[in-house]
C-alpha cells in the first residue's frame, strides 16, 4: 500500500530519514531548531512503522496536551485513508488494518509507561524538556523508557531543541557526538530550515531574547 501526503520533505527531513533507516543506527538524535518540522517528521515516520504488521509504536512527549496534539494530527491525516482501525482519543492509542499500534504516554505519568513493550518506532519528542528525576529519585531514561526498548530492539527517535547542558537529551546527543554504538545525531539549526526566509529569521531575532535565539533557532547547549 502506498500512502501519498503531498508533504514536501525539507532537506534535513530527508537527511534525518535516510539516518533513521540506516541499519547502523539504533538510536537517531535529532538537534533540531523550532519551527523546523521535528513534529511533522516524527508523524511521518510514526505512520509508516504503524503500515508495518504487528508493530508496537509510542510516543512520548513532556505534556498531554502535546502528545494530544500529535494525536490529532495523524489521526487527521490518516483519515479516509482506510488505515485505522480503531482510534481511542481518551486513552490516545491508534490501531491500523495491519494490527498495529500506536500508543501514547506523557512524563506527567510516567509510570504508565512501565509494562510496554515497544517493537517499532518510540519517539522521544521536546525530550531536553523530560525531568531530569521522577518523583521516586529514578532518572527517566534507565527506570522506565530504557525497559520497554530491550526486549524487541526498536528504533528510537530522540529529538528537540536543547535546554541547557543537562538531562536525558543531552547527555544521548553526547553519546551520539562520540560514536558510541548505534548511536547517530542530526542537527538542523534556523538557518538550515527551506521554509524559512532570512527576513522571518531576522523578525525571530527581534522577538525573543539573544539566549533564547541562541537555544532554540541555532541549537546551542547553554550551561
Amino acid at each position: 500500500m502506498e500512502l501519498n501526503f503531498r508533504i514536501n520533505l525539507t532537506k534535513k527531513q530527508k537527511e534525518a530519514y535516510s539516518l533513521l533507516h540506516d541499519d547502523d543506527t539504533k538510536v537517531l538524535v535529532a538537534r533540531w531548531s523550532r519551527q523546523s518540522g521535528k513534529s511533522v517528521f516524527a508523524e511521518i515516520a510514526l505512520i509508516e512503522s504503524m503500515c508495518k504488521s504487528l508493530t508496537f509504536n509510542a510516543y512520548i512527549s513532556p505534556t498531554y496536551s502535546q502528545g494530544r496534539k500529535v494525536y490529532k494530527e495523524i489521526t487527521q491525516l490518516l483519515e479516509n485513508t482506510g488505515i485505522i482501525k480503531k482510534a481511542n482519543a481518551s486513552t490516545l492509542t491508534i490501531q491500523t488494518i495491519f494490527n498495529s499500534y500506536l500508543q501514547f504516554f506523557t512524563m506527567e505519568s510516567p509510570t504508565a509507561i512501565r509494562g510496554y513493550t515497544i517493537s517499532g518506532l518510540l519517539v522521544l519528542d521536546e525530550a531536553s524538556f523530560f525531568p531530569d528525576v521522577l518523583a521516586d529519585g529514578s532518572e527517566p531514561w534507565s527506570s522506565v523508557i530504557m525497559p520497554i526498548t530491550k526486549a524487541r530492539h526498536p528504533k528510537i527517535l530522540v529529538i528537540s531543541t536543547p535546554k541547557g547542558k543537562r538531562g536525558m537529551f543531552y547527555d544521548m546527543y553526547m553519546k551520539a557526538v562520540k560514536k558510541e554504538k548505534g548511536y547517530r545525531e542530526i542537527s538542523a539549526t534556523i538557518y538550515d530550515d527551506d521554509l524559512v526566509t532570512e527576513e522571518e529569521i531576522e523578525d525571530i531575532k527581534k522577538s525573543v531574547s539573544p539566549i533564547g535565539f541562541q537555544e532554540e533557532f541555532l541549537v546551542k547547549f547553554i550551561a
